[in-house]
């Protein structure tokens, strides 16, 4: 009997953010984000062992509870849309720096599709679609591509390989990238990280753009300053 929640609990906090966007940044690019996205939300629902067992032993189950989440998630954009973005984003994660958490097919099959109406929701309301897999998704990179993002999120560049990953968008798909997180702004040197900025921009910038390059600061634990402020 249980009833996933009305996305109109989330409207006190979108009246505030679109009077903040009208009234403060009304000449800015706006980039909202739901995060975290459907599976993330539905791993943090059944735990990552009671998920990945459910696709063996009840997978539609999962399906069940990945309709709702993407239902509640879509009002979320909507309010988005209201309240003044340009952009929104997904953030998901079902990947580790090993591969995917369960076989490309699974994915292909049952949730490509919950992504491809998530994607095209946010085009409806004609925004800009951006999106960040975390974890080395090489092995369904083509599917992700087809999906169309207008902005594909990095911030796990070495996974997939900064040169690899020029390879795939250069010239076709804007990219949003950071110096790794996980790697050299977490323990490499201030000098390293700004080498790997001249990797990122050589492997993705183009004369027209199309890159946009970010500088993260985290906070569990905090990166070492002197690396975010040389990136």
């Amino acid at each position: 009997d249980y009833r996933f929640p009305d996305p109109a609990v989330s409207d006190l906090f979108f009246e505030r953010t679109r009077r903040v966007i009208t009234e403060r940044y009304p000449d800015k690019f706006v980039c909202g984000y739901v995060d975290p996205g459907p599976l993330l939300v539905a791993f943090n629902l059944m735990g990552y062992d009671g998920l990945l067992m459910r696709l063996h032993d009840d997978l539609p189950q999962v399906l069940a509870v990945m309709r709702g989440i993407v239902d509640v998630q879509k009002g979320i954009i909507d309010r988005w849309a209201a309240a003044g973005a340009h952009m929104v984003s997904i953030i998901d994660e079902f990947a580790g720096t090993d591969g995917l958490m369960f076989s490309p097919a699974l994915w292909r099959e049952h949730f490509a599709p919950l992504y491809a109406e998530i994607f095209g929701h946010i085009k409806s309301h004609g925004l800009f679609c951006g999106c960040l897999f975390d974890g080395d998704i090489t092995a369904i990179m083509d599917d992700y591509l087809a999906l169309q993002p207008d902005v594909v999120e990095i911030m796990q560049p070495n996974l997939v390989g900064i040169e690899r990953w020029g390879e795939l968008l250069r010239g076709k798909v804007c990219a949003k990238a950071s110096v790794d997180m996980m790697t050299t702004l977490a323990t490499g040197t201030p000098a390293q990280c700004v080498e790997e900025v001249h990797r990122l921009v050589r492997a993705l910038h183009t004369p027209e753009g199309g890159f946009i390059g970010v500088s993260l600061r985290w906070h569990r634990p905090e990166y070492p300053a002197a690396s975010v402020a040389a990136v």
